[in-house]
């Protein structure tokens, strides 16, 4: 990772990616478990990645083009498919820790991401927008912290 000028949009859309990448890789990893709770916390995670790319690609939609053509020297992003690649389980049978630990990592990462660049950005409007959406992300982490404890309980 290097320091270099990108758009606030960049960064956004990097954020995007990873959740566009997060949902198939959820789904992927249903066949490496046969914990029934397992697999539907796993159905549901790619679920709701899926939709966290929807919501946040609707946010860029809506957003003010000279919001996301905001330069800032910030980057703590990875190419989303390395970041994918370097978090993936690599395990034949996959248990409720290590979707504990991918989740935290991928929820770790963007949050990361985003809070490091509201510090960075020159306008209140652009930190406004990675406020929302890291107020999402947040939400997001919370929501798959509940779910995963709910499957352990099982």
């Amino acid at each position: 990772m290097t320091t270099t000028f990108h758009s606030l949009a960049h960064l956004i859309e990097n954020a995007i990616e990873v959740h566009h990448l997060s949902a198939p890789l959820y789904e992927s990893l249903q066949h490496k478990t046969g914990d029934p709770p397992c697999k539907e916390l796993l159905k549901q995670m790619a679920e709701n990645e899926a939709r966290m790319a929807n919501q946040l690609e609707e946010m860029v939609e809506r957003a003010d083009d000279d919001i996301l053509d905001t330069r800032l020297q910030y980057a703590r992003e990875q190419v989303p498919q390395e970041f994918i690649d370097s978090i993936t389980p690599e395990t034949d049978e996959l248990s409720l820790e290590q979707i504990g630990r991918l989740g935290e990592q991928l929820h770790g990462y963007l949050i990361e991401l985003l809070e490091g660049a509201s510090h960075k950005i020159p306008s209140t409007q652009g930190e406004e927008l990675l406020q929302n959406i890291m107020q999402l992300e947040k939400a997001e982490g919370r929501s798959f912290s509940r779910k995963a404890n709910a499957a352990f309980d099982m």
